[in-house]
């Protein structure tokens, strides 16, 4: 794993969806103008353990390491030696080159690539490939970053307006870059992670519509717009640079700057009140239920028809979690716990883990007391039966940060490890969970994050893990349907080396 430090101050990012299997299904991903390293790389050449069968041969390939690689229709997206994206059907085929460049993002039905990048300003012409139409429209210039919808037909981007990219205008418009629209201009744009979550942009489709939240220049306030058909509504300003899509994208969830959050149609009115001390908070996937922490440190959910505030922790309550890449905060899949901390360090990515029901108020259960857990890949097992959480984190190198691997019943009892030295793990279905251990850096041949034992391990067993592959490429993917795993391998021979798929069991 990459500590937020590093990752977010870079001049230039590849961030489009995410890297969590969850972005497949959202748009609230964005992918800023980026680079890569290009020197290659050859592999080890004695035989190493692998299991699985290979998608796509050769030498040095990797998987992007940040994107979710497999787009909707079971495209994989891969990298080349020179780091420039390759696509490939997951199930085997022929392989093809999207992009001579190593500056690209995935999104569920469409990737987008940079050329004639300005490094100072951190824009490029932005290009759209998809399976099926290959090439779309013609470049974009000096474009910032982009987002797309999830049905593949429309995008929102900023267009760089300074010789730095900290201001842009943003545009809506459909893939091929027809039925442009400028949504605004000034927008103040920031690599730093921290001060994008203090004024944004954020944006997210509905549909065919644009929901977005931005500041214009030195504004320290965000203002929030839908945009439908080239028609802009303003649907609060003086805004926290915050907003959530209720299930059938009719309505937004949006707070002023004072935290006086409020449900508001998606075309625009006064909407209805919800809560005066909102700090911040998502909607549960599926429900018309806020979720969220107030400014006295209070957790609270509340039903968006007729809304009225349940306490279900009373204090201590900093920010609910979530983990290093994800999108959303670490809430279990069937909605019934979430997980938070009162005190988080953004330097190492650490804090205090508590768990918290999310439906019956009550005394939340320290899993970590001390400020040095840490979450990464996917928080609960599927069943929702265990969390999954790291301690213990240790640099390896210059940049990276491995921690121990954990699981605990969220019904009580004793803490399990299960490996060490963990550079990442996702949950694969029922119990299985799937992470990479004894993690060593890259060799500067190699493009990619470092290298790890993948294995996969059933938590409610005492079984020991099984071996899915020696030293792994370290960035490691699930499919939708979590029962199959999608690795590289630059070890071995070259009849070895390329990109897997294993089964899950």
């Amino acid at each position: 794993m990459r500590p937020i430090s590093m990752v977010s101050t870079l001049a230039i990012l590849v961030s489009g969806c995410g890297g969590t299997p969850m972005s497949k299904s959202s748009d609230l991903g964005s992918s800023d103008m980026a680079s890569s390293p290009s020197d290659g790389g050859t592999g080890d050449m004695a035989m190493v353990k692998v299991t699985g069968t290979k998608v796509v041969g050769g030498t040095a390939l990797q998987l992007p390491l940040n994107d979710y690689p497999i787009m909707d229709d079971g495209t994989l997206v891969y990298q080349d030696k020179m780091g420039f994206p390759n696509a490939v059907p997951l199930a085997g085929g022929k392989a093809e080159a999207i992009a001579t460049s190593a500056a690209f993002s995935i999104f569920p039905k469409a990737v987008f690539s940079y050329s004639n990048i300005d490094q100072a300003a951190g824009a490029g012409d932005l290009s759209v490939w998809t399976p099926s139409q290959k090439t779309v429209g013609s470049p974009i210039p000096s474009v910032i970053t982009v987002t797309g919808n999830n049905a593949g037909t429309w995008m929102a981007y900023l267009k760089s307006t300074s010789g730095d990219g900290s201001v842009a205008d943003l545009y809506v418009s459909k893939l091929d870059g027809t039925s442009s629209t400028k949504v605004a201009s000034g927008v103040a744009f920031s690599t730093d992670m921290a001060k994008r979550d203090a004024c944004g942009p954020n944006w997210k489709f509905a549909g065919d519509t644009l929901v977005a939240s931005y500041c214009v220049g030195n504004a320290t306030t965000a203002t929030v717009v839908a945009v439908a058909s080239g028609t802009t509504v303003t649907l609060l300003a003086g805004a926290k640079p915050f907003f959530a899509l209720n299930k059938d994208n009719t309505q937004v969830v949006v707070s002023d700057a004072a935290g006086n959050v409020k449900v508001v149609p998606i075309g625009g009115g006064n909407g209805t009140p919800i809560d005066a001390k909102f700090a911040s908070g998502l909607l549960l996937n599926g429900e018309d239920t806020l979720l969220y922490v107030t400014s006295d440190m209070k957790l609270k959910r509340s039903p968006l028809t007729s809304p009225s505030p349940t306490a279900l922790v009373m204090a201590d309550v900093g920010a609910m979690w979530r983990a290093f890449g994800a999108t959303d905060p670490a809430v279990s899949p069937d909605k019934k716990y979430v997980l938070f901390n009162k005190n988080f360090n953004p330097d190492t990515n650490s804090g205090e883990i508590y768990l918290a029901s999310v439906t019956t108020p009550g005394t939340a259960t320290a899993i970590v007391d001390q400020q040095t857990g840490l979450l990464q890949g996917d928080a609960f097992t599927t069943d929702s039966s265990r969390v999954l959480y790291y301690k213990n984190v240790k640099s390896v190198g210059k940049s990276a940060v491995v921690a121990d691997l954990f699981s605990l019943p969220v019904g009580g009892g004793t803490p399990v490890a299960h490996g060490t030295k963990v550079w990442n793990s996702w949950a694969g279905t029922g119990t299985l969970v799937v992470y990479n251990d004894n993690y060593k850096s890259s060799p500067k041949s190699s493009l990619g994050d470092g290298r790890a034992d993948l294995r996969v391990l059933d938590v409610a067993k005492s079984d020991a893990a099984m071996l899915l592959a020696a030293q792994a490429e370290a960035d490691f993917y699930l499919t939708a349907a979590k029962d199959k795993v999608v690795f590289a391998l630059q070890q071995g021979g070259a009849d070895q080396q390329g990109i897997y798929v294993a089964p899950l069991q």
